[in-house]
C-alpha cells in the first residue's frame, strides 16, 4: 500500500469519525435543519485552501528551471551523491554511465496534482455529511484535516525526491525511491523495447517531462513499464539511453 494510499484512507477515517461520536464534537448541540448558507461554509473554505495549494504548485512549476535533474558539467555524469545510492544494489561488474534525478519542484507538483483534487472533493463531500454532528465545528475540523493533509503530502514528495534517482549503466537501467531510505529496482538495458517522452501542455513549456520506458522480459515476453518522472531535456535524457542500448546490441554482434 502506498504512502498517499494509506493517507486517504485515514482521512477517510477521521472524516467518518464524528458519525460514531454522537454529536459529542458539536458540543451537544443538534444540527438537524441547517441552512445552505452553513452546509456550503466548510466546502468554500477547504476551496480557498485548495486554490492557494495550487496557486503554490503553479509557483513551483514556474520556478522549476531553478532546479534541474541533468547533472553540472562539472560534477560529471554521474554525481557522488547518485553513486553512493545505486553503489549498494549493483554488482561490481557493472557501474554507472549516466546518473540523474527529477526535477525537484516539478516532481513535487506532478506526484500532488491528482491528489489535491481528491482530497478536496472527499472533505466538501463530508463537511455537509457529518454538519448534524460536528455543528459550528465544522469548519475549523475540516479546514484542519485539510490542510493538514496538504503539508504532508508536500513534506513527503519532498522527502522522497532526496532519494529519487534515475541510473543507466552498460547492462542496466536503475532507479531508487523511497521516504526512509533508498530503494533501488533495475531492468536489463538489453530488454528494453522503447522509450517515450510524455509530455503535458505545462511540461512541454518548461522542457520537463516523464520518460516511460517499456521492457519485454522473460520467458512470455511480458511488458513491464518504467516511468522516469518530471526529468529535465527529456529528448536528451531519452538520447543517452538509446545509445547506451545501441552500443550493448554492437557489443553483442
Amino acid at each position: 500500500m502506498s504512502f498517499t494510499s494509506l493517507l486517504i484512507i485515514t482521512v477517510l477515517v477521521v472524516l467518518a469519525y464524528p458519525t460514531l461520536a454522537h454529536g459529542e464534537l458539536a458540543g451537544g448541540e443538534d444540527h438537524d435543519n441547517p441552512t445552505t448558507g452553513e452546509l456550503l461554509l466548510t466546502p468554500i473554505v477547504v476551496g480557498i485552501i485548495h486554490i492557494v495549494a495550487m496557486l503554490a504548485l503553479l509557483a513551483l512549476a514556474y520556478r522549476a528551471r531553478a532546479t534541474g535533474s541533468v547533472p553540472d558539467p562539472a560534477s560529471g555524469p554521474v554525481p557522488e551523491e547518485a553513486k553512493e545510492v545505486f553503489g549498494q544494489f549493483m554488482g561490481e561488474d557493472d557501474s554507472l554511465t549516466h546518473a540523474f534525478r527529477p526535477n525537484r519542484r516539478m516532481y513535487i507538483v506532478s506526484k500532488n496534482l491528482p491528489h489535491f483534487f481528491v482530497l478536496t472533493a472527499l472533505a466538501a463531500f463530508f463537511s455537509i455529511y457529518t454538519y448534524q454532528w460536528l455543528g459550528d465545528n465544522t469548519v475549523l475540523i475540516y479546514t484542519a484535516i485539510h490542510a493538514s493533509a496538504i503539508v504532508i503530502l508536500f513534506a513527503h514528495s519532498a522527502v522522497g525526491w532526496r532519494n529519487t534517482w534515475y541510473g543507466v549503466s552498460p547492462r542496466s537501467i536503475y532507479t531508487s525511491f523511497g521516504t526512509m531510505g533508498p530503494l533501488a529496482i533495475s531492468m536489463p538495458l538489453g530488454d528494453l523495447n522503447g522509450v517515450e517522452v510524455r509530455k503535458s501542455r505545462l511540461k512541454g513549456l518548461l522542457d520537463v517531462s516523464s520518460l516511460k520506458l517499456t521492457f519485454v522480459t522473460g520467458e512470455h515476453k511480458a511488458k513491464v513499464d518504467l516511468t522516469m518522472r518530471a526529468v529535465d531535456s527529456p529528448d536528451k535524457i531519452r538520447e543517452v539511453i538509446l545509445d547506451e542500448k545501441g552500443r550493448l546490441e554492437k557489443d553483442g554482434d
